[in-house]
């Protein structure tokens, strides 16, 4: 018999080699471009502070993920166009702008946020996404420190180089909310774990000596709301609906009592965080305000038009505040700063888009719970409250926007079918067909535990 005939049959009578449900394949690309997508998330929060180095830096990783993921990202892109309905009537507006070189330049500006929002998210996981915006505001929170010493002595507010105590208490806001999503999540790093307690002490100081009240409200809600939520993974699924029901139930009960409350609210403001019946100053911008938009009250006067030197009655406001600076002033509300710039459309789609994204985002989290989805859910909701006293929510180059984004991004599961993963690993598919499935789940596709080996990663 020849040698060739022993050779086929040997090969005839081969073991079949073990076939997973899930195949494992070299996607360096994909991890170029979770990489690129996480120096866009840790450029981002450092726009105020290095300028147009920021935006080059987060601009241009996007553009490189782009580059290197362009159906893909596309996809996504068409997948949540309806996010685009904000920043399109912001462009828009510029027919009717009174200022409209503004109106349009703050309207790309937001469109090409939130198109880059939804490039970052769908190209990293969400554990990645936490990762490194606890980093950035870490990074953020520790120029303040210089500071400190001197506020103490002083006993003036902590205001640092951004001249503002509402912005200093944000990033420290920020900080802490990330810091338990760090500490419970297993799949996080675990130098960043160990780090995370002792960056929430930090994040606590630096919001006591910021004395925003806003901030402190915050700090309360984030600690009511995070638990829960986060448990809802040691739950099973009839024990979340239950306790989903139950607090639907209390919210209805709730609004029966609305007088009781509101008068809670404001004994609460004036008696704890020391704040004037007119929440200094902002009842006052409130009148104006609505006086101002009885002038255009559909389409408003035009996204970014008012606030801007040249403006009479922006001019009467600044001098009003004593901001010498004539600007980084706003009607310190969302809804009612969205009805001076787009009228009563604006705030129509951005009431409809709070509703979309929190609804679907807690549905996600009902289904398939994860710690990093609870974070994301919490600080929305917090950042919903937080808008009845400032603006921000949705608006260019701001981390609260991509936070906001990143809620309902990770909340939507990959499309079925989709076999290349959305995270970019090249290592453990566990990840490819959702970004936010919990480790029991991921493991539940036929994929051995353990870490793969070079033989597996081929």
């Amino acid at each position: 018999m020849s040698r060739d005939t022993l050779a086929s049959k040997r090969t005839d009578f081969a073991p079949a080699p073990r076939n997973f449900q899930v195949k494992l394949v070299r996607l360096p690309i994909s991890v170029s471009a979770e990489g690129l997508a996480c120096v866009a998330t840790l450029a981002l929060p450092f726009i105020n502070i290095v300028g147009p180095i920021g935006v080059l830096a987060f601009f241009g990783s996007t553009s490189l993920v782009l580059m290197l993921r362009p159906l893909p990202s596309m996809r996504e892109l068409l997948r949540f166009s309806p996010l685009f309905l904000l920043p399109v009537l912001a462009i828009l507006s510029t027919i009717w702008s009174e200022a409209p070189q503004r109106s349009m330049r703050s309207g790309l500006e937001l469109l090409l946020t939130i198109g880059a929002g939804i490039v970052i998210c769908r190209n990293m996981r969400p554990e990645r996404f936490i990762l490194c915006l606890f980093v950035a505001m870490l990074l953020i929170s520790a120029t303040v420190a210089p500071n400190i010493p001197q506020c103490i002595a002083t006993k003036y507010p902590l205001t640092a180089s951004w001249g503002s105590k509402n912005q200093v208490g944000l990033f420290g806001f920020l900080l802490f909310a990330l810091s338990p999503a760090i500490i419970f999540d297993r799949l996080q790093p675990w130098p960043a774990r160990l780090i995370a307690p002792l960056a929430a002490v930090y994040a606590l100081l630096v919001c006591y000596l910021a004395q925003s009240g806003g901030t402190t409200s915050c700090l309360v809600l984030m600690m009511i709301a995070f638990p829960p939520l986060a448990l809802l993974a040691a739950m099973k699924p009839p024990l979340r609906i239950a306790l989903v029901v139950i607090t639907l139930l209390l919210i209805l009960g709730a609004s029966f009592f609305l007088s009781d409350i509101s008068a809670a609210i404001t004994d609460f403001r004036t008696t704890v965080l020391n704040k004037d019946a007119t929440l200094t100053g902002r009842t006052y911008l409130w009148d104006f305000a609505d006086r101002l938009s009885a002038g255009s009250p559909i389409l408003g006067h035009g996204y970014f038009a008012f606030w801007r030197q040249g403006n009479i009655d922006a001019e009467g406001l600044w001098r009003w505040g004593g901001i010498a600076a004539r600007g980084g002033f706003n009607f310190h509300n969302a809804f009612v700063g969205m009805r001076v710039d787009l009228g009563i459309v604006g705030v129509v789609i951005l009431a409809g888009s709070c509703v979309a994204v929190m609804l679907g985002a807690l549905s996600r989290q009902v289904i398939a719970p994860s710690t990093a989805l609870a974070c994301l859910i919490s600080i929305t909701l917090v950042n919903y409250v937080r808008t009845y006293v400032e603006e921000g929510l949705v608006s260019p180059f701001s981390v609260v926007t991509l936070v906001w984004l990143a809620t309902i991004l990770y909340a939507l599961p990959a499309r079925l079918g989709q076999s290349e993963p959305v995270s970019g690993e090249r290592v453990r598919a566990y990840v490819a067909d959702d970004p936010i499935r919990p480790r029991k789940e991921r493991w539940s596709a036929g994929i051995p535990r353990g870490r793969p080996s070079r033989r597996m990663l081929g």
